[in-house]
């Protein structure tokens, strides 16, 4: 059966229950069984990988399901007004986005996709993740506006879906813990999803995630999971896991390294990194691909290229530039930024496209030897360490998007 029959098949079978879904009394299908196949179905008309593929991709999923309307997420943007196959990304307090600059307040920390646009979270501490202090969030639109979305407090990343229009934070309200859901446009709350009052590690209040329905807070010792809409809870894994993106997550555990779904654990993806290397997986903003995220090679050489899978499929592409270069288009593209040329490349093919960017930089100042002496407790065992400090400054750090952050 060719792709183009499963696609009509899928097609036909959707209609149909749609037209007895009327008739039926069936109850809220559950947010963890509407995660896969709409969105996965929206990947397979823009890469054809044949029905063989397709039908790996579903069992993987582990159920052939349907995504079902929710509220504001029905409605998308037109894409031309928004972060799509371009490359978006920040220098100091400017937001490069659907060809213009954005000027943001303070020094870029991180950026997040929404179907709105890109959320920036900033501050005036250089961009830092500890001691930023207080941070603001400022929405920016491919069209070049943008709408302050008020402060959030040091180390808080919001959590986004690039299909939704939305951003999610934990807030504390008297005694009670919420995920709090907010239009990404606006900043006026839409949901108050309440959570329980667990450990929640290093952090005052649980890092969130945010998939379709799904608010998932990552406590010390367990992952929660509700549905916002109707605040049922979903039984989920027992393992800590990561960042969630489009119902998976990037797992650790054991000798190689996986994408499992949050819903029951099984694995997606598992690939193994070059032996005696270093490293992770790292997911595309709406989780249908992963890097090998290599930081160290057994042999000691420089990690000059990526390896890039599809979750459905495990087909993968190598693209040029180490890891840490590289950022996430919105739709699951990689790109790097040398210079003031950004270089785009599909994780389908692997062919790459360049671009000239005139971005603005303040000059450096000249490179500083500097040299440190420390001893033991006792003031004894000293030693010295020479090193050239030619960090760039932070008005001049580039910032990637569609990177998962510690926070």
């Amino acid at each position: 059966m060719s792709h183009q029959d499963d696609h009509q098949l899928l097609t036909a079978l959707r209609a149909d229950l749609h037209t007895h879904a009327d008739h039926l009394g069936v109850p809220v299908a559950p947010t963890a069984d509407v995660l896969g196949l709409g969105r996965r179905l929206r990947r397979r008309r823009r890469v054809a990988v044949g029905a063989g593929a397709v039908a790996a991709s579903v069992v993987l999923g582990g159920a052939v399901i349907f995504s079902l309307p929710t509220g504001q997420q029905d409605s998308a943007p037109d894409p031309a007004s928004t972060p799509g196959s371009t490359a978006v990304f920040a220098v100091g307090s400017r937001v490069y986005v659907g060809g213009t600059a954005v000027e943001v307040p303070g020094i870029v920390h991180s950026l997040h996709y929404t179907s709105d646009g890109v959320l920036v979270r900033s501050n005036e501490k250089g961009g830092a993740s500890n001691g930023s202090g207080t941070e603001q969030l400022t929405l920016v639109g491919g069209d070049g506006r943008s709408v302050d979305l008020g402060e959030v407090p040091e180390g808080y990343a919001p959590a986004t879906d690039p299909d939704l229009p939305l951003y999610a934070l934990a807030e504390r309200q008297g005694d009670r813990l919420y995920a709090v859901v907010r239009d990404a446009g606006t900043g006026d709350v839409v949901q108050r999803v309440p959570l329980p009052d667990l450990d929640a590690g290093p952090w005052d209040v649980p890092p969130l995630s945010l998939v379709g329905d799904m608010v998932i807070a990552r406590f010390a010792d367990r992952t929660y999971t509700a549905d916002r809409t109707t605040g049922s809870e979903t039984p989920l894994v027992t393992e800590p896991v990561g960042e969630v993106r489009g119902g998976y997550y990037a797992s650790t555990l054991g000798e190689r390294r996986a994408v499992r779904s949050i819903i029951d654990g099984d694995a997606a993806l598992a690939v193994y990194l070059p032996e005696g290397s270093y490293g992770w997986l790292d997911l595309s903003p709406d989780g249908y691909h992963a890097m090998a995220f290599v930081e160290e090679l057994a042999d000691g050489g420089e990690v000059t290229e990526t390896t890039v899978y599809d979750v459905g499929t495990g087909q993968d592409v190598v693209v040029e530039g180490a890891p840490w270069e590289l950022g996430w288009t919105r739709d699951g593209s990689v790109y790097r930024v040398d210079g003031d040329v950004v270089t785009t490349c599909s994780t389908s093919t692997g062919s790459c496209t360049e671009e000239t960017v005139d971005i603005e930089r303040v000059p450096e100042p000249e490179p500083v030897e500097r040299t440190e002496t420390t001893c033991d407790e006792n003031g004894e065992n000293c030693g010295t360490m020479t090193w050239v400090d030619d960090e760039p400054l932070p008005e001049n750090t580039v910032v990637l998007a569609g990177r998962s952050y510690e926070s």
